[in-house]
């Protein structure tokens, strides 16, 4: 199996996934309100200002992740080169990602969130376990006793 296609794949899925965070606001809010308040709406006491409020988080969040989740790609794109530090530079970002995201959302009390990173986790793991040998030593001379 071509892991790095694989990769690219997943990437090119979160860059959708964010972009729809972004444009379709009204579908991913009330997806987002399914998976925290059991609720597509907004809670009744959230005021207009509130409202505006999460809008904004949310289309941050969604740019966010295209340019996060492009970034990743191209550095993952570096590492099936074989440049060197590129594959550790991508599981460290995903690493530090994953733990400070789910770590709050957890300490929050918004498990729902910490269950999406896991499946977004779940998604990346695999892919980036089989690429580990080889974007570590592709490109490099080989070590000299």
């Amino acid at each position: 199996m071509d892991w790095f296609a694989y990769l690219r794949l997943v990437c090119a899925g979160m860059v959708a996934f964010g972009a729809a965070v972004l444009l379709l606001p009204s579908l991913s809010m009330a997806a987002f309100g399914l998976m925290v308040y059991g609720d597509p709406a907004f809670p009744a006491g959230f005021s207009s200002e509130a409202k505006q409020y999460i809008r904004l988080a949310h289309a941050v969040m969604g740019a966010v992740m295209v340019g996060w989740f492009l970034t990743l790609r191209w550095v993952l794109r570096a590492a099936e080169d074989g440049t060197p530090g590129a594959w550790r530079a991508a599981v460290s970002a995903f690493a530090a990602w994953f733990v400070l995201d789910t770590g709050y959302s957890l300490a929050s009390g918004f498990w729902p969130n910490a269950l999406l990173n896991t499946a977004v986790a779940a998604l990346f793991l695999p892919g980036l376990a089989a690429t580990r040998t080889s974007s570590t030593h592709a490109g490099r001379a080989p070590a000299t006793p």
